[in-house]
């Protein structure tokens, strides 16, 4: 969840973040530290190969966001269904009990 959120950006190793935040220029990046399928091409090339990787990236960030919705969903609606058998109903109804039996007034 976290990669796919807007916060996540790694400027500093991820070519996609690095020329989306502006934090390098196109022309100055040295081919010999670039990945194998990036050598040996063009600046348009490796411009274009980067802006179909920040598409594939984009539609999998939303893919994620979508799932992890239907996640939240689906777990509040499992504890909801189980709302007196799950650990913080048994620890509020024994932490209850307790105070109870002080004289606390819940």
């Amino acid at each position: 969840m976290t990669k796919s959120s807007h916060l996540y950006k790694n400027k500093s190793w991820d070519l996609v973040d690095a020329l989306e935040e502006e934090a390098v220029e196109l022309d100055e990046i040295q081919t010999d530290k670039l990945p194998a399928d990036l050598k040996g091409k063009s600046k348009t090339e490796i411009k274009a190969y980067v802006t179909e990787k920040a598409q594939e990236r984009k539609k999998l960030q939303q893919e994620i966001q979508q799932l992890n919705t239907k996640r939240k969903n689906h777990v509040a609606r499992a504890s909801e269904n189980n709302k007196d058998e799950s650990l913080q109903s048994a620890m509020l109804k024994a932490i209850k009990e307790q105070a109870k039996g002080k004289g606390f007034n819940w």
